[in-house]
C-alpha cells in the first residue's frame, strides 16, 4: 500500500511538472500545430543576412514561387536556389520585415507586411536601399512544420545610395 501511495505521488508530481514545463520551455504555438510566423519571417532574415544558402532555401517547399519585385519569378526549389546563390555572390543583404497582417487557416498560413532592404555590393561597396511590400504564404508540412509555398514582393521606388 506505501509502495502505491509512493507511486501515485509521483504521478500527481509528474502531471504538474508537465504543463509547468511545457509552458516554461516548450513552443506552445509549435505543439498545436500553428505557425510561428513571426519566428518563421526572423529566421528567413537572418539566414539571408547571414548568406546561409542551403537553411534559406530549406525554408521553401519544393514548389513554392517567389515572385521578385521587379516582376520575375523564380519556380521550385531549383530556381529558388539559383536566385539566392547569384544575390549572394554579388551582394550582402540587411532586411527589416515588418507584418501588418498574418494568420492562419487549416494547412496555410500567411504574412504581409512592408520591407526594406539594403544590398551592399561586395566589389564596390555601395550600398543601394529599396522597400515595398510582401506577402508570405505557408503551407504546413506534417506535424509542425511551415514552409514557404509563395512569396510576393513588390517594390516602391528605389531609395538610392543608402544614408541619402
Amino acid at each position: 500500500m506505501r509502495t502505491l501511495l509512493r507511486r501515485g505521488r509521483w504521478i500527481y508530481l509528474l502531471l504538474l511538472w508537465v504543463p509547468w514545463a511545457s509552458a516554461q520551455f516548450g513552443t506552445p504555438a509549435l505543439e498545436r500545430g500553428k505557425a510561428p510566423i513571426a519566428l518563421l519571417r526572423q529566421s528567413l532574415i537572418e539566414d539571408v543576412e547571414a548568406q546561409r544558402l542551403l537553411a534559406s532555401v530549406s525554408r521553401y517547399s519544393p514548389d513554392a514561387t517567389f515572385m521578385d519585385q521587379d516582376g520575375t519569378h523564380a519556380d521550385g526549389i531549383a530556381a529558388i536556389r539559383e536566385l539566392y546563390a547569384a544575390v549572394f555572390s554579388q551582394a550582402t543583404a540587411q532586411i527589416q520585415m515588418n507584418s501588418r497582417t498574418s494568420g492562419e487557416s487549416g494547412e496555410l498560413a500567411y504574412d504581409s507586411g512592408a520591407w526594406v532592404e539594403t544590398l551592399t555590393d561586395k566589389k564596390t561597396h555601395v550600398a543601394t536601399t529599396s522597400h515595398g511590400d510582401y506577402l508570405t504564404i505557408y503551407r504546413r508540412m506534417g506535424l509542425n512544420r511551415w514552409l514557404i509555398v509563395q512569396q510576393a514582393w513588390t517594390a516602391s521606388q528605389a531609395m538610392g545610395a543608402a544614408g541619402r
